[in-house]
């Protein structure tokens, strides 16, 4: 069933100036969405680089791939570890930027806290409160936008949601920066249960803890439930996630009824019960007075949570018009307007990167047909930028319409040559279509342009895989996994390299020893312990691989490859109708794989 939602005793907003209250906007922050992460471009030290903004993040953080990456000294930091999601956490250190770039301005000897992972983005890092908190912050992703504001000493006691007429207005009471630890947090309810939220736009999805659901009478084994993959926060540890139905869920007078929520196998989040992420920030328009501890919202339209309901209802033209600037005391670092000293193209290119991040955040609530036609407005805007071609690429290609997407992959690359984006996305897209030769000049490419920390190594593997470049896969691992010792990934890069150098035959120790980090890690891994299953089989420890096998079934019954492997373990062992069983019935699940492991010199 749809979300119903009911505005419930919401106030319209007055006008940006009330009485003696004005506000003065500190910066514009232009935010483009990859997916659910809303990223600024920002320079370190002069180089061009991505974070995510991160409102429940404490402090701005690096991961330690891109302190090495931009040369950036570390020394300890005042805090042994940061804790995420759920209690898990990790070691930190702190660097200080020279010069962070960030909205035409530099901000001289900036520190940063550095640890954590990396998402698959392409960001560096985060922006968190030390940035976003030290004034007002609106939040208007849906167009591109994250203003800090400073208001005046008058506005205590003013709704500060200027951009509302005649729209209703949600409010919130949110604590103080210090009660909350620099987060920005107030109460919900859950079918009428009372709820801590933090309001985290770096949560990638909106999220209920376990205890908290059972508390509001939604119970995972309900035959409605279903299984919703793993997340993970800061530190290495990945939770359970399912999406439950839900009666209702109310906040600042919005209540949203018959809708669905994740929920995730965490024991708390911060002393918090919920974290309201960037769906939620994508379907409203946010003001976090700090001054006065309340949170302004208004709905944009379009879905809350289950962002496969109905497309964003607002057009380009309305977008555009719902950038105005709040009232200002001064009106120099303000407005939109150019100069009449700049030029067309100034103008022009200006318009093409809000229809940008207007485009992307369309695509991010799945309304692709908006997001097409901004894109396609910012192509023609600005014919000479790679980025919107890219783009508009990625949603020619969400949408299944590939010709559309290779032809645009092939006009950015001809502007840009060394676009590492545009050449991973371009290699995918060849090995869809069974191009291994192409994929793997493209990833040759990339493999050229990208540092040697980069976090895009971790897929490049993969993309190598596919396109049977078995050394070349492992390569990206060994470039990846050192620099990346604390990430959430670690474990699976782990066991992958394991299985790349099982299956080569070569180096068996050492991929041994892969797979058990990898399975010490996470225990219960079906397929961390078919890939140890294997590399003991081919370093003739039947008995060992026939014990992981037998582990990795318990978990995975119908896993082919570990049917498969365990038949040849204990064909060794003399084990000759049990091996016949399990190979015959290996080969009923998948009949390729005969030939498959034969390729590998895996053979019965």
């Amino acid at each position: 069933m749809r979300p119903i939602l009911a505005l419930l005793g919401l106030f319209a907003a007055p006008a940006a100036v009330l009485a003696n209250c004005s506000v003065t906007k500190v910066a514009e922050l232009h935010v483009t969405m990859g997916g659910y992460r809303p990223l600024v471009s920002v320079t370190i030290n002069g180089a061009d680089a991505l974070l995510v903004v991160d409102s429940g993040a404490f402090y701005s953080m690096l991961s330690k791939a891109t302190a090495a990456q931009f040369n950036l000294s570390l020394r300890h930091a005042p805090i042994d570890r940061v804790i995420g999601l759920g209690g898990d956490g990790t070691s930190v250190y702190v660097t200080t930027i020279k010069e962070l770039g960030i909205s035409g301005t530099i901000i001289p000897n900036i520190e940063f806290l550095v640890g954590g992972s990396e998402t698959d983005s392409g960001s560096v890092g985060v922006l968190g409160q030390n940035i976003l908190g030290f004034v007002d912050t609106e939040y208007d992703l849906a167009h591109g936008v994250i203003r800090l504001i400073r208001p005046s000493s008058d506005c205590r006691k003013v709704a500060t949601a200027y951009w509302a007429h005649e729209q209703a207005v949600g409010v919130v009471d949110i604590e103080s920066m210090a009660e909350a630890r620099y987060h920005t947090i107030g109460t919900a309810q859950v079918n009428g249960v009372k709820v801590r939220v933090i309001f985290d736009t770096g949560a990638g999805v909106s999220v209920l803890t376990l205890r908290a659901a059972k508390r509001a009478g939604i119970h995972i084994d309900d035959p409605a439930v279903q299984r919703a993959g793993a997340s993970h926060g800061v530190g290495t540890a990945y939770y359970q996630n399912w999406i439950a139905p839900v009666a209702s869920f109310a906040i600042g007078g919005e209540e949203i009824r018959n809708t669905k929520l994740r929920i995730a196998d965490v024991p708390s989040i911060m002393d918090a019960d919920m974290l309201l992420g960037p769906d939620f920030f994508l379907s409203h328009r946010i003001y976090v007075s700090n001054q006065q501890h309340k949170l302004y919202f208004t709905y944009n339209g379009g879905p809350v949570f289950n962002l496969t309901a109905a497309p964003m209802a607002t057009t380009a033209k309305t977008a555009a018009d719902q950038t105005a600037e709040p009232a200002t005391s001064d009106s120099t670092t303000t407005g939109d307007s150019t100069t009449s000293g700049d030029s067309a193209a100034t103008a022009a290119a200006a318009d093409a990167d809000a229809l940008s991040r207007s485009g992307m955040a369309a695509a991010s609530r799945r309304d692709y047909e908006r997001a097409l036609a901004d894109l396609t407005q910012a192509c023609k805007l600005a014919p000479q930028d790679p980025r919107y071609l890219y783009e508009r690429a990625s949603i020619y290609l969400a949408t299944h319409k590939p010709e559309l997407g290779a032809a645009d992959l092939d006009a950015a690359l001809l502007l840009k040559p060394d676009y590492p984006e545009a050449l991973l996305l371009r290699a995918d897209l060849h090995l869809s279509r069974k191009d291994a030769t192409a994929a793997v000049a493209d990833l040759d490419a990339a493999d050229k342009s990208l540092p040697k920390e980069s976090e895009y190594r971790f897929s490049m593997a993969y993309a190598y895989d596919r396109a049977r470049q078995l050394p070349a896969a492992v390569r990206q691992l060994d470039l990846w996994i050192p620099a990346h010792p604390q990430d959430a990934k670690l474990p699976q890069a782990q066991s992958n390299r394991c299985w790349l150098k099982t299956l080569q035959g070569q180096d068996l120790e050492a991929a041994r020893a892969d797979c058990n980090s990898a399975v010490s890690a996470a225990s219960k891994s079906s397929v961390y312990l078919l890939h140890r299953g294997f590399v003991d089989l081919r370093l003739g420890d039947y008995k060992k691989s026939v014990s992981d096998f037998d582990a990795s079934l318990k978990a995975n019954p119908k896993a082919a490859w570990a049917l498969y492997g365990r038949g040849i373990a204990k064909m060794r062992l003399s084990k000759t109708t049990d091996a016949q069983s399990d190979i015959d019935a290996a080969v009923a699940l998948y009949p390729g794989i005969t030939a498959d492991a034969a390729q590998f010199g895996i053979n019965p």
